[in-house]
C-alpha cells in the first residue's frame, strides 16, 4: 500500500498530515514478552491508554504506530507485527473502561531514503453511547496533541449515571476483532455436558455462547469475550498479548541469566496447564533418585506433582490478564519459580495465604470454568475452588524439600519460588539404613 492511504484509510496522507485532535503518530517500542516492564514499557503503556481514551471522547480518530512524533519513518518490525496488533487490541479492551473499538490495518510509508517500512494504523471509534476512562478511573478529552481531564460539569452527571454499577470484569469484555470460528465448539459441549448434564441447552449457539459468557454482543457483531478465548481458543495468544506459558531453563554450566532451553505453551488455559506440568516430569532439572530397599524400590521425587499442578493453576487463575506479558515458569537446579504478572488483591499479604486465608480471586469465572475441568493429573477439579489449595501447595513442597516455598510481590509480579528436595542425599541415606 502506497503512503497516500489508498486503502482501508483513503484520502490520509500519514507521513505528512501531522499530529492532531485525530491524528496521532508513535514510535512505540513493544514490552519484550517473558521481562518485566521497565519505565519506558511502562510509560508507553500508559500514554497510549490514555490517547485511546481521549481520542474515543473527542470524536474518534486514528494512531500511527511506526512514525514518531516529528514526522520520522521508522516502521514497525515485521516479526513483531502481530505481537503490534495484539498489544493495542489488549489496551483498548483491558485498559479502557468501558473497552474503546478499534480497527486495525498496514500501511506502507516510505522513509527518508525512500525504503517502504510497514507501519500500523489503529482507528479509534467515537465513544457511544457513554464516555471511556482510563482503567484507573481518569476521564480524558483530547484538543489538538494534548490530553486533558474531563470538565466536572461533563463529568458530574456521567459519573452518577454510573454510580452503583461496577465495572465490567475483563472476563466478560469482547475480544475484537476475533471470530466465533476461533472458539473450539468440542471443548465447549464438552463443558457443557460436565456443566448442564441434562443437556438442556439452548439451541441457538451464539445465545449459547453469550448465556455462558463466552461471547458478547458488540456493534461487530457476536464475539468472543476474554473468558470464552482463554477457555476454549484455539490460538488464543493470537489475539490476546500475554496468554500463554513460557517455560525456561537455566543450567549452571551455562551463561548466567540466559536460559538454556526455552518454549511457549499455546493454546486454550486447560492445555497449558497440563503440557506444563507434563514438561515438569520429563525436565532433567527435576530429577528423582531411588533407592534399593528389601520391600522394593523407593523414590525420592525432587518436587510434589501435585504441588507444580497447583502452582501452575495459581499462576493462570489469579494473573493480571490486563498486563501484556505471559506467566514465566523458571526451571533451576535448586529451584522453580512462577511469575505471574499482578499482584494479590483484597489487601491479602503473603502472610494471609501461610495462614490460611482464603484467597481473592482476580479472575472468578476463569476459577468457576476450570472447576468443571477434570485434570489429567490429579483425576480430579483442574481448580478445586473449596480447598485451601495455597496451603496444600505449601505443605506438599516443604514435606519433601523441608523448606516453605517462598511468595514475594515486585515491580507487579507476584513470585513463587518451590526449593527442590535434596534427593540424592535422602536416596543415600535411605541406601545406607539397614
Amino acid at each position: 500500500m502506497g503512503p497516500n492511504g489508498s486503502g482501508p484509510f483513503p484520502g490520509w496522507n500519514f507521513g505528512r498530515a501531522g499530529r492532531g485532535t485525530q491524528l496521532e503518530m508513535e514510535g512505540v517500542r513493544l514490552v519484550d514478552d517473558g521481562t518485566e516492564a521497565d519505565e519506558q514499557e511502562i510509560r508507553t503503556t500508559g500514554e497510549l491508554t490514555e490517547i485511546i481514551v481521549s481520542m474515543a471522547n473527542t470524536g474518534g480518530g486514528r494512531i500511527v504506530l511506526g512514525v514518531l512524533p516529528d514526522g520520522t519513518i521508522l516502521g514497525v518490525d515485521p516479526a513483531r507485527g502481530g505481537g503490534a496488533e495484539r498489544f493495542v487490541l489488549t489496551l483498548a479492551t483491558a485498559h479502557c473502561d468501558p473497552p474503546v473499538p478499534t480497527t486495525t490495518a498496514w500501511v506502507s510509508l516510505p522513509d527518508e531514503t525512500g525504503v517502504e517500512r510497514p507501519c500500523l494504523v489503529v482507528r479509534v471509534r467515537p465513544s457511544s453511547p457513554e464516555f471511556h476512562a482510563t482503567r484507573d478511573g481518569h476521564y480524558l478529552l483530547r484538543r489538538g496533541v494534548r490530553r486533558f481531564p474531563m470538565p466536572s460539569d461533563r463529568l458530574a452527571p456521567l459519573l452518577e449515571k454510573r454510580r452503583g454499577r461496577p465495572p465490567t470484569p475483563i472476563e466478560e469484555r469482547p475480544v475484537r476483532p476475533c471470530p466465533l470460528s476461533d472458539l473450539d465448539r468440542t471443548r465447549i459441549e464438552t463443558y457443557l455436558r460436565r456443566r448442564v448434564p441434562d443437556g438442556s441447552w439452548s439451541a441457538d449457539w451464539e445465545s449459547l455462547l453469550r448465556n455462558h459468557r463466552f461471547a458478547v454482543e458488540t456493534d461487530l457483531g457476536t464475539v468472543p469475550t476474554l473468558l470464552g478465548l482463554l477457555m476454549f481458543g484455539h490460538h488464543p495468544e493470537e489475539h490476546w498479548q500475554g496468554a500463554y506459558l513460557r517455560m525456561e531453563s537455566y543450567r549452571p554450566d551455562w551463561p548466567e541469566g540466559k536460559p538454556a532451553d526455552q518454549r511457549d505453551l499455546t493454546g486454550p488455559l486447560p492445555r497449558q496447564i497440563e503440557e506444563a506440568v507434563s514438561c515438569f516430569r520429563v525436565s532433567p532439572l527435576n530429577p528423582t533418585a531411588s533407592a534399593k530397599q528389601d520391600t522394593g524400590r523407593l523414590d525420592f521425587p525432587a518436587y510434589s506433582i501435585l504441588a507444580l499442578h497447583e502452582a501452575v493453576v495459581n499462576a493462570v487463575v489469579h494473573r493480571d490478564y490486563a498486563a501484556p506479558l505471559p506467566v514465566v515458569i523458571r526451571l533451576y537446579s535448586d529451584r522453580i519459580e512462577f511469575r505471574s504478572p499482578g499482584i494479590l488483591r483484597g489487601g491479602l499479604t503473603p502472610d494471609h495465604l501461610y495462614a490460611g486465608a482464603p484467597p481473592w480471586r482476580r479472575n472468578q469465572m476463569i476459577a468457576g470454568v476450570l472447576e468443571h475441568h477434570r485434570s489429567r493429573i490429579t483425576g480430579g477439579p483442574m481448580m478445586d475452588v473449596g480447598s485451601p489449595g495455597f496451603l496444600t501447595l505449601a505443605r506438599e513442597s516443604e514435606r519433601l524439600s523441608g523448606r516453605l516455598p517462598d511468595l514475594k510481590q515486585t515491580g507487579g509480579m507476584t513470585i513463587l519460588t518451590l526449593y527442590a528436595a535434596p534427593v540424592e542425599e535422602q536416596a543415600l541415606a535411605a541406601r545406607r539404613r539397614p
